[in-house]
C-alpha cells in the first residue's frame, strides 16, 4: 500500500491474526502473543489495548457472546 510503513502494514496484520486468534481458538493469550512474535504477554496486552481500545480479554469475552461462531484450527502452522 503505497504510503504506508512496512512497520504499520506488520502492526496490522498482527492485529488482524490476533483479532481472529482471541475470536475463534482456544489458544490462551500467552500462546497468541507468542505466535504473533511478542516478547512477553505484558507487551502483547499493552499493544492490542493500543490497536483495539480494548483488551484481549474483552475481546475474547464479547466474541464468545456471539452466536454461529467457528473455532479455528489451531494445529496448523500458519
Amino acid at each position: 500500500v503505497e504510503g504506508t510503513s512496512l512497520i504499520k502494514l506488520r502492526q496490522a496484520k498482527r492485529f488482524e491474526i490476533a483479532v481472529d486468534l482471541l475470536s475463534r481458538s482456544r489458544l490462551t493469550i500467552k500462546e497468541i502473543a507468542a505466535r504473533l512474535h511478542f516478547s512477553d504477554t505484558a507487551t502483547f496486552r499493552r499493544a492490542f489495548r493500543l490497536w483495539a481500545g480494548r483488551s484481549p480479554r474483552a475481546l475474547r469475552l464479547n466474541a464468545a457472546l456471539r452466536p454461529n461462531r467457528r473455532t479455528v484450527d489451531t494445529t496448523r502452522s500458519r
